[in-house]
């Protein structure tokens, strides 16, 4: 090994015999070996995402490689269950192999489509390599911060391997051997939120209907509101945003991307209430107040689901850019202006690309969810709790017309 793979405290019972070696669990988190990983995704072969820290690939692993001999294990089981392929390695539905990058981390620049998330990208369907699809997310070196610590991160690992729920995408394991930090997580067959509304799964149509998009909205307030009050120390996600829900296979959103990102960004900010915040967030999704006070906390989840509310409910993107002018719009600046202009009527912003119809009062709660969790300042947003329940309300209200 290189670097600072030593680094790790491994005890016997942290570890299990495959194929004649050692395999190590940290915190139940799967220990991979550099070899296993080159292995898995054939020299790093498979591109399917592109982001600011990172480079995302396809791979296949042996499932005896994998926590538990399963997937994800059982006590990470439905969240991945929800994710898998079949046993063979193939794909279930439109398999977009972007939505992998986006079950890696999400922060992939390039468009994704079915055929494997950009231009340059190779097309991971064309085969079914023997093993479990996984999306490997590597680090670029250069992006860890120069107090990066792997004592910390198996810290930072400790902490994550404790969370289960349906609505997260669960952790499968990592590599810090060659100078390299690697990512494991579950390959997501059926595509993220943005692939959905903007990306190449658009024209497929499996959200073009309004009950499956308020379905995914639920999962992801689901997750969150777990995130937010049912842990003994709360996490703020920080990056709340269409490429970051991945669609589960019942339908529901799954967040992903939470955990990490303070190893790769200069900035770290912890509340005076203890809650563990992931420094980051992305354009059009990062409330207001911490462009002025630095300080991340779960009203700015609220107010990014807030903009994702308004993106599934207009089909529109959170920056609007005008290429003739040159300039660029917030979603909720328009979605307001057009509001003004059409004496409130929900209507003039629902998505016309949607053929089923939003019946009024779920489009008007929808929208004021949406505008109550985007206002200006953190007092004025509701809890995730409230969040959920309106969003349940609205489920209700639309499978029932």
């Amino acid at each position: 090994m290189k670097g600072d793979a030593w680094e790790i405290a491994i005890s016997p019972s942290d570890s299990k015999q495959i194929n004649g070696r050692q395999t190590f669990l940290v915190h139940g988190v799967c220990f991979f070996r550099y070899d296993d990983l080159i292995a898995a995704t054939d020299h790093f072969s498979h591109v399917i995402g592109h982001g600011s820290f990172a480079d995302v690939y396809l791979g296949h692993l042996e499932e005896n490689l994998l926590p538990d001999s399963g997937a994800a294990g059982q006590e990470k089981g439905q969240a991945n269950g929800q994710l898998k392929g079949n046993a063979n390695g193939s794909l279930d539905g439109a398999a977009a192999a972007a939505a992998a990058a986006a079950a890696a981390g999400a922060d992939a620049e390039t468009n994704s489509s079915a055929a494997g998330g950009g231009d340059d990208a190779d097309d991971p369907t064309t085969t079914t390599p023997k093993g479990t699809p996984v999306a490997v997310k590597r680090v670029r070196e250069a992006a860890l911060r120069s107090d990066f610590s792997l004592a910390t991160f198996t810290n930072e690992i400790k902490i994550l391997s404790s969370i289960r729920h349906p609505n997260l995408v669960p952790l499968l394991g990592f590599c810090r051997e060659a100078q390299e930090l690697m990512l494991v997580y579950p390959y997501a067959p059926n595509g993220s939120l943005f692939d959905h509304l903007h990306g190449g799964l658009k024209e497929q149509g499996e959200l073009k209907d309004w009950g499956r998009r308020v379905d995914v909205l639920v999962g992801a307030a689901r997750g969150l509101d777990y995130l937010h009050g049912q842990l003994e120390v709360p996490i703020v996600h920080s990056d709340v945003k269409p490429e970051n829900i991945l669609i589960a296979a019942s339908g529901e959103g799954l967040l992903t991307d939470f955990g990490f990102s303070e190893f790769v960004r200069e900035a770290s900010v912890h509340t005076p209430a203890a809650t563990i915040v992931r420094v980051k967030g992305s354009v059009g999704y990062v409330c207001p107040e911490y462009s002025s006070t630095g300080v991340l906390n779960s009203k700015c989840d609220v107010y990014s689901l807030g903009i994702v509310v308004l993106e599934t409910l207009t089909g529109l993107p959170s920056q609007i850019e005008d290429e003739h002018l040159g300039t660029s719009t917030h979603i909720r600046d328009l979605v307001s202006a057009l509001l003004r202009k059409h004496d409130s009527d929900p209507s003039a912003v629902v998505d016309p690309s949607v053929p089923t119809n939003l019946p009024k009062v779920p489009a008007w709660r929808l929208l004021q969810l949406a505008l109550r969790c985007t206002a200006p300042t953190g007092r004025d947003r509701p809890h995730m709790g409230e969040v959920l329940s309106e969003l349940l309300f609205v489920q209700s209200a639309v499978r029932k017309s």
